[in-house]
């Protein structure tokens, strides 16, 4: 997830109409022509904080991640008290698997907006990923707080409790991020691992064809379900399971690995 600007900053009334139409055009999808348009706005004035943020943007959106790096940390020199710019140098650096500069720019934001719920998700999946689970847990408890109602929230909190083989609290969360959001395939995914991990497979497999039903394409639910028929001891089944995940994901490692163990 990234923020989007609103309006832009410039001191030219002309060239802030501009601004305020790319955006508008950026938003309703034509990346390429707003493009054109902060290039523009940039000959003339070059440090202008918001086009430089959503020049920034557009190329994280053609994965130029690099590029989207030096456009937005511009960005947030020229304007240290961005919120934007800071929240989508912390996309850009999480894509770039720079996880401590990401770590920084959500913080940063927490400094200027304490009630941010979404960096508080982002900074939680960044602590995941380097194994620090008691902060993602403290995270993730804030994002609930800041907005009960977030089932991406309460889903992220039952995967760091699934982490730490906490499978009954794991089970709470992802219920309750169902009962937000019915049909939401990641949750019906984590709870069918909750289930197989506690060896309830018969409720496993019924998550696993729910979130098939929601996600037909899911190359996880189909390595989820091809790992619970290895359980049962249905190694025809679960085959045909991992191999039709990989056909969806062929660089699905997890899903090798599995098959390879059979």
């Amino acid at each position: 997830r990234w923020a989007m600007s609103k309006s832009g900053s410039s001191t030219n009334t002309e060239l802030q109409q501009e601004l305020d139409q790319a955006i508008a055009i950026h938003r309703a999808g034509n990346v390429s022509q707003a493009e054109i348009t902060y290039l523009k706005i940039l000959e003339t004035e070059p440090e202008n904080s918001v086009a430089l943020h959503m020049l920034g943007v557009a190329n994280h959106q053609r994965t130029n991640n690099e590029h989207a790096a030096v456009l937005i940390s511009k960005a947030v020199a020229i304007d240290p008290n961005f919120v934007k710019a800071h929240f989508n140098l912390g996309v850009v650096n999480q894509a770039l698997n720079k996880l401590p500069d990401a770590e920084k720019n959500y913080n940063r934001v927490l400094e200027l907006t304490p009630d941010n719920a979404n960096a508080y998700i982002n900074l939680g999946m960044i602590y995941k990923s380097m194994g620090q689970l008691e902060d993602a847990t403290n995270c993730y408890n804030q994002a609930i707080a800041l907005n009960p109602n977030s089932f991406e929230s309460t889903n992220n909190m039952g995967v760091v409790y699934l982490e730490r083989n906490l499978f009954q609290e794991a089970k709470g969360c992802f219920l309750q991020a169902l009962d937000l959001n019915p049909k939401y395939t990641d949750a019906l995914i984590n709870l069918a691992t909750t289930y197989n991990g506690i060896g309830e497979l018969g409720k496993a497999q019924e998550c696993c064809n729910d979130a098939l039903k929601t996600t037909p394409d899911s190359a996880a639910a189909y390595k989820t379900l091809g790992t619970i028929m290895k359980n049962l001891g249905k190694m025809e089944e679960a085959v045909e399971h991992l191999r039709h995940a990989i056909f969806l994901q062929p660089d699905f490692t997890e899903a090798y690995l599995i098959l390879n163990s059979i």
